[in-house]
This record gives C-alpha cells, structure tokens and sequence, in this order.
C-alpha cells in the first residue's frame, strides 16, 4: 500500500492534507470504493484522453459516471479519443495498472473537474495501487483542482 512517487511528493509540496484509507485488493476504482465501503459517488477516478493533436488531457469525475466526450469536444474545440493503454502505462509509470490517481497536475498533464466533484463534502482518490485510497475534505479538494478547468463532464453510466 503505497501513493504513487509523483502523487505523494506534488501533495506534500502543495501541502494538502488527507487521510490514507487502506482496502482489500480492487481491480478498478468502483472496486476500490466498493472495497473501502465508501459511495462510488464519492471516489474520483481519471480518464487520460489525446485530442487530434496529440495533447493529452486528464478528465476527472466520479466513479459512477462516464465521461462525456462531446460536452469536452464543445469546449475544447477538439476531437478527443481515450488514450491507448500502452500510453498511459508509459505516463503514469510509478503507478500499477489500473490504478491512476486523478492528479494531472502530478504528471504535468492539463486536467478538466467534473462539476460534481466540487459538490461533495469529501472525495477519495486513487493513490497509485490497488489497495490504497486518499481521502481528501472539501478544502483540500478545492486545493488540489482549484486551478483546473471544470464544468459537467459526465454523464450518468448504463451499468
């Protein structure tokens, strides 16, 4: 159970606060919130995206949602896609598969906050593996994505 090198050293820097929230062994962030007995509402995950011209942008939302690619595509003036797997392992190369904490600032990645996010009283955040979540209260919620782009990015999912 360990935060990610870039994750830990960008929180410590901009002095945020957070408490560690250890669970069982998850595969994917609605695991994970599931794991932790915590509301997939309440845990942010990251979608890593590339637009047509190759710029990389992280999209940050709750667990229970979806990203909506044409309401980024509308503000953005761009085309964006997923990005490939492969390169998102090669980005987040401190993290373990599938666990990417929705920090782009972390990783010198421009980021876009789901509205929804700023509503809740406190978030969790993946930390980089598979059995660790970082609780984040509001304020410190504001901290960290205060100077991110945000709007309503999402969308309810299917499943």
């Amino acid at each position: 159970m360990t935060i990610a090198t870039r994750v830990n050293k960008y929180l410590k820097t901009q002095g945020i606060t957070f408490r560690k929230i250890a669970h069982p062994l998850s595969n994917s962030s609605i695991s994970s919130a599931k794991a932790a007995k915590v509301s997939t509402s309440d845990v942010a995950k990251a979608v890593v995206l590339e637009d047509h011209e190759g710029h990389h942008l992280m999209a940050v939302l709750p667990t229970d949602k979806i990203v909506s690619l044409a309401r980024l595509n509308r503000r953005f003036r761009a085309d964006f896609h997923l990005l490939p797997e492969s390169e998102v392992y090669r980005i987040f190369s401190d993290c373990h598969r599938g666990a990417i904490p929705p920090i782009g600032e972390a990783y010198h990645m421009n980021t876009v906050v789901d509205d929804e996010i700023f509503n809740r009283p406190r978030i969790f955040l993946e930390a980089g593996d598979h059995q660790l979540l970082l609780e984040l209260k509001q304020k410190e919620v504001k901290k960290v994505f205060g100077n991110c782009h945000h709007q309503q990015i999402s969308r309810r999912s299917d499943f």
